[in-house]
């Protein structure tokens, strides 16, 4: 521990004049690769040991790297160890998952900060189906409606080969010569492409549905324009959005709106054969003002763009 994981570190982000960042010139990067977060251990909270072994390890890099945010496998500062992040892994059906939606919403703002690294539908996904796809969409509205706690996230497993599939789901599917995403893939697709650079306070009334959304914003310096972000999860049957943005400064006005919406039957899957069953289909919203109705299809992960003009 005294020399080996410091030393890789220093092998990543070390200038080339040290011996582990000299021998990673040598080896053909020249610059440093600025590593800014490091996991100690994975899924070992329960196991007897962890508590020592991770404030051993913590002290070490800490006293060398003291920038470094370590990562623990769960929130161990009830337990006397010091945590900068946490990481949180959930692996559940569909149901259950869109249950746990608000789970994030009174989380203790002064604890340490979260990273779900691993989250999935599992049990009733099939191969990689719609049904996975919405709820990890609902999923990640909760996420994201709570990113000042939820500071990083990430789908898992990213990829598997079909004819060595050892989990399942997997986002990314693949043989010798061709691949496709899964629903659950183009969920993430939507979500990464489609990122506020504020958070809006957004809420939502259903009249039966389970619906969740997040409300984002994101300033765009062409045309001097400026995007709201909707982002809906729709858990059930058809039903029409009523659309309200309020509080818009004066001499504002909705200027266009976009609809991209990832649909289907809940049971839908892509393959080999059909990679594109279900994917994301983009239409405009017509005649769009600061309250519009906008139809959601049955089992659909919604992402709404509006475009104001400043």
């Amino acid at each position: 521990m005294g020399t080996g994981c410091p030393g890789q570190i220093e092998f990543a982000n070390g200038p080339t004049d040290s011996y582990w960042g000299g021998m990673r010139a040598t080896m053909g990067h020249h610059d440093p690769f600025n590593l800014k977060y490091m996991a100690i251990g994975n899924e070992d909270c329960r196991k007897p040991n962890y508590l020592g072994n991770y404030n051993a390890f913590y002290k070490a890099i800490k006293d060398k790297y003291p920038s470094m945010t370590l990562i623990a496998n769960c929130d161990l500062t009830p337990q006397h160890g010091s945590t900068d992040v946490w990481d949180f892994h959930i692996y559940t059906s569909s149901e259950d998952l869109v249950k746990k939606v608000h789970m994030w919403d009174n989380y203790d703002r002064t604890a340490a900060k979260v990273f779900n690294s691993e989250y999935a539908v599992t049990s009733d996904a099939g191969n990689g189906n719609l049904r996975a796809a919405v709820a990890e969409a609902a999923w990640m509205t909760g996420l994201e409606s709570n990113s000042d706690v939820v500071v990083m996230a990430s789908y898992a497993p990213l990829f598997v080969n079909i004819n060595d599939r050892r989990w399942n789901p997997d986002a990314i599917v693949f043989n010798g010569s061709q691949s496709y995403g899964t629903p659950s893939y183009w969920t993430q697709v939507l979500f990464s492409v489609n990122a506020g650079t504020f958070r809006h306070a957004s809420s939502l009334t259903s009249l039966g549905n389970d619906l969740t959304v997040a409300a984002s914003a994101t300033s765009s310096y062409v045309a001097n324009s400026t995007q709201i972000i909707l982002k809906i999860s729709n858990w059930g049957d058809a039903v029409d959005l009523h659309v309200s943005l309020d509080n818009m400064p004066e001499g504002v006005t909705v200027g266009s709106a976009s609809h991209g919406v990832l649909t289907g039957d809940p049971n839908a899957e892509n393959s080999l054969d059909n990679g594109q069953a279900v994917i994301p289909v983009w239409s405009n919203i017509i005649d769009p003002d600061a309250q519009f109705i906008e139809p959601l299809p049955a089992w659909s992960v919604n992402v709404i763009r509006v475009i104001l003009s400043v």
